[in-house]
């Protein structure tokens, strides 16, 4: 049992840490454009960070229920939990986004962002709103594979998403000319590869 522990333990940490960088590397980019457009990403951050919070109390009560299942052998009930998982995360992904596009900009004014900073954070959360489904989704399916006691694999898809971004990061914001928004557009397409490889991972191989 001690063993088993640490064989799900240590990817699934490795996984977390892999997530956390998709802001760390869009700062180091951003931070490039100069200060007003690293000031205005960090009040986007704690937005993502929330999200992120939100994800991981999901990932955790899906996981739980799939592995009692699997340890009941009861496939259908897995299969039961697994739907279930994702339509929430679905609706809460949804959610999150609707939310960012209605009452993004006031949030960002009540976090003290002013002038071109409050224009930059704007231009930088449009695109991370609609980027929220993909990632509530995708961590549905991580917490499903962990939940049967595959956890080396969303390890292995996050951090292939996380080099994705990390590669779309300089082509979007400079060759692209797209500057703070082009971040956005890295990880809203980095979260589409890690949706793709997580839905060939569960339903077809």
């Amino acid at each position: 049992p001690k063993r088993a522990v640490w064989v799900i333990a240590l990817p699934m940490m490795a996984g977390f840490f892999v997530h956390a960088l998709y802001a760390i590397v869009d700062a180091a980019f951003i931070g490039k454009l100069g200060p007003e457009a690293l000031a205005a990403s960090t009040f986007i951050i704690a937005f993502f960070f929330a999200a992120i919070a939100f994800q991981n109390g999901l990932t955790t009560g899906i996981t739980a229920t799939v592995a009692q299942a699997v340890g009941r052998q009861d496939y259908e009930d897995v299969d039961h939990v697994a739907s279930n998982g994702l339509t929430i995360a679905l609706i809460s992904g949804i959610s999150f986004a609707i939310f960012g596009l209605i009452f993004g900009q006031e949030i960002i004014s009540l976090l003290g962002a002013e002038g071109e900073t409050a224009v930059l954070a704007w231009a930088y959360l449009i695109p991370i709103c609609f980027s929220m489904p993909l990632f509530f989704i995708s961590t549905a399916f991580r917490a499903v594979l962990t939940g049967e006691g595959d956890a080396k694999t969303p390890m292995i898809i996050l951090t292939i998403s996380t080099l994705s971004n990390a590669a779309l990061d300089p082509i979007f914001i400079f060759a692209l000319d797209m500057g703070i928004q082009g971040a956005a557009y890295a990880t809203f397409f980095a979260s589409i590869i890690s949706l793709i490889a997580f839905v060939y991972v569960s339903l077809i191989r």
